[in-house]
This record gives structure tokens, sequence and C-alpha cells, in this order.
């Protein structure tokens, strides 16, 4: 279809101001930066192995919050109960729900790692980096693997300033020996600033 007076139209140019849209809307997702197994273990407040066994979300005046009871098997750092919930943003009601880009999601029944912060003025406790700070424990050739879903994050490297988009489900990682390097990295005598190694 020809232009008139100079003008292109209306179907062209709606196209081309979607296509742009399109382009232009980022993808959902959250910046932070990646810590290493070893920020985790040094940044986290509570670090437990255990069992989700059950949530609860409910309405509050910033959003959903759900509360996450967790069967704990193993206390790595902290002194959590062996019965531990702790209550989290994001997650769902019968009336709405909360979605944060990057966040750990929890299910019932699924066996997890965590490395959580102490709680916030509101008594809310975040993962560490986010989902950076959720492992998902699974059978794989039968044995335990630990696996991250990093999928909603974009993640900073704090040395090289590169960014990179968090994928999927990572490389699992043997449960024994992400439980055995989180105990050595906690048991390894700590250094005051000034004092040699």
């Amino acid at each position: 279809m020809p232009s008139v007076g100079g003008k292109r139209p209306v179907g062209q140019v709606a196209k081309v101001v979607a296509l742009v849209l399109l382009l232009a809307t980022p993808a959902l997702c959250t910046t932070v930066l990646r810590f290493s197994l070893d920020e985790l273990i040094e940044r986290a407040d509570v670090i437990v192995h255990g069992e989700c066994v059950g949530l609860a979300g409910r309405e509050t005046p910033d959003g959903v919050v759900t509360e996450v009871q967790l069967r704990v098997t193993e206390v790595l750092k902290g002194e959590p109960a062996r019965t531990f919930t702790f209550t989290t943003y994001g997650g769902t009601t019968p009336k709405r729900g909360t979605f944060i880009a990057g966040s750990p999601q929890f299910e019932v029944g699924e066996e997890l790692v965590l490395f959580l912060d102490r709680p916030n003025r509101h008594g809310y406790r975040m993962a560490i980096g986010m989902s950076q700070g959720k492992y998902t424990v699974r059978e794989e050739g039968g044995r335990k693997v630990a696996i991250r879903n990093l999928a909603g994050l974009r993640l900073i490297d704090p040395r090289t300033g590169e960014v990179e988009e968090g994928s999927g489900d990572e490389q699992g990682l043997p449960l024994a020996d992400l439980l055995r390097t989180v105990k050595d990295a906690l048991a390894a005598p700590t250094t005051r600033p000034g004092e040699d190694r």
C-alpha cells in the first residue's frame, strides 16, 4: 500500500511501533551480585538442610508473604529449632499472588539447603542473593544432588563487572560435597582485619 502525502500507512506504523515496544521491553528479572559459595556461607545468618513441610501465604499492605515451615535435618549455621518457620516475600493466597523475579520458589515435600539472611524490620527473611541461596536436593543416578534454579536473575560479577543472565537449573553439586564445604568453611579459624592467615 503506497503512502499518502509522504506518510506511511497506519498499519505499517502500528507494526513498527509494536516491534519496537516488544524489543524495548526488558525481560522480567532482578539484578543482584553473584555470590560464591564462600560468600553465601559468610553472609548467611542461618544455613539449614531440611524438608519443606508447610507453606501459608497471607496478604499484607506490602503484598503477599509466605510462611515457610521446614523440618530441619541439620543445622549448619545459626540456632533454628528442629521445626523452623520463616516468612519471606511473595507467594499466593486464594485471592491474589505476588511474584518476585529471581526469588526462590518453595514446594511442600522438597528437600533443600537454605542460606538465609537476618530478619528485616518486619521479621521477614530472604535467601542470600535471591535464588542463589536455595539449593533443591534431587536424586540423580542413585545419589543426592543439590541444584539451583537462577532463572529470573541478572548476575553481576563484582570483580569484573560482567553481567550474566541466570538460567534454569544449574549443573548439580553432590549434596555431600556441598554440606562438607559449608562445614569446613565454618570450622576454619577466622582472622580479624590486619591479622595474617
